[in-house]
């Protein structure tokens, strides 16, 4: 049973059949929570992304446990979580701590979701935002485009001075001396 849900879910990933493969994984629901205990990180990966498409679709509440797999050994993991709970605006204090993981793609998911939450969350962009203008010297180019997207709709919610300080570090921003591109997060496959 294991495997065949793990099959249905990869199917529904890639599918282009989307309400098909749509159905299978909404039959699965009850059996994600038991699939985050695996040991093999493509299990819980595909797990982690179902439960965040199947909360941000409304048909179950997955958000405790995709909260508790920010803290995954698995990059993949942590990343379709931060990913997940970005898009539920869901605020997390671990998503602002993932900004400085080992890993650029986990750090360019969780700059992402930084950037969603913020702009519905004005507590959450007081806290995060300095964060966010450190990640403008990530030594990943595509974190450091998130951090500038992200940063832009902080500045929706902050204050005026707030405001000021990440104008200021925008404008000073420059790419030079920055990578092209990260050969870390250019090399490894989602």
């Amino acid at each position: 049973m294991h495997t065949k849900i793990c099959k249905d879910l990869q199917e529904y990933i890639e599918s282009r059949r989307y309400r098909e493969e749509w159905r299978k994984v909404v039959s699965y629901a009850s059996e994600l929570p038991r699939l985050m205990e695996s040991e093999d990180c493509n299990v819980r990966k595909k797990a982690v992304y179902a439960m965040g498409k199947l909360t941000e679709e409304g048909y179950a509440d997955f958000s405790a446990l995709l909260q508790s797999a920010l803290d995954d050994e698995c990059e993949w993991v942590r990343g379709h979580a931060a990913e997940a709970l970005g898009r539920l605006g869901i605020a997390d204090e671990r998503i602002t701590e993932l900004l400085k993981d080992g890993c650029p793609w986990v750090r360019h998911r969780a700059a992402e979701a930084a950037g969603r939450i913020a702009e519905v969350n004005p507590e959450f962009a007081k806290k995060t935002y300095k964060a966010l203008i450190e990640k403008l010297k990530d030594r990943s180019s595509y974190v450091q485009y998130v951090a500038i997207e992200a940063l832009r709709r902080c500045m929706k919610v902050l204050d005026e001075s707030e405001r000021r300080e990440v104008e200021a570090a925008l404008s000073s921003f420059s790419p030079e001396g920055s990578a092209e591109s990260d050969p870390e997060a250019s090399s490894r496959q989602q």
